[in-house]
């Protein structure tokens, strides 16, 4: 399978998955993140004044809600 996550998606946790901060985009009253979540990068969008820095390690979680699965060989959502 593949889990598809949107940006917005996203949120800065206590526990979750850790992830280092590569990049961030600065669209002024949001910012995206460039994530590495264990070799894997993934894409975060962030409104609340409380950006971390690039090269922090933070954690992330989503809601079971939003998280979206494909068929890998398909595309399909499931």
């Amino acid at each position: 399978m593949i889990l598809g996550l949107r940006p917005g998606a996203l949120r800065m946790s206590d526990g979750g998955l850790r992830a280092r901060v590569d990049l961030i985009e600065d669209l002024g009253d949001t910012a995206v993140l460039d994530l590495d979540c264990a070799g894997t990068m993934i894409r975060m969008r962030v409104s609340d004044g409380n950006i971390p820095g690039e090269g922090d390690t933070i954690a992330i979680t989503a809601r079971p809600r939003d998280i979206h699965l494909f068929d890998p060989t398909t595309r399909m959502r499931l």
